[in-house]
């Protein structure tokens, strides 16, 4: 489910990616897997910034974070840092006055 989510997401198509990986979020969880949990949380991240939803996409990519964390995925704890501070900085340069 969450490779069709990503192939949804290249494809231009965030809702319908949105929807795969909601599934796919729902039957990690199920099972236990954690490191398929966080990733469909963090593709669900990227969808939301996709979407120009940025406090969601804080939202979720910060609940990925943690799970990364928490089992030692490295590759992906600095990929989902990556994906955070560049949101961050995306909202920092909405809030700056322009000149």
């Amino acid at each position: 489910m969450g490779n069709i989510g990503n192939i949804y997401r290249h494809m231009g198509d965030p809702d319908k990616a949105l929807d795969y990986h909601q599934q796919s979020l729902k039957i990690e969880r199920k099972i236990g897997r954690r490191e398929g949990e966080a990733a469909d949380l963090g593709n669900i991240g990227i969808i939301y910034k996709t979407k120009g939803e940025m406090d969601k996409a804080l939202d979720y990519l910060s609940q990925a974070l943690e799970i990364f964390e928490e089992i030692g995925a490295k590759i992906e704890i600095a990929k989902t840092k990556q994906n955070i501070q560049n949101i961050l900085e995306i909202k920092e340069k909405k809030r700056a006055p322009k000149s």
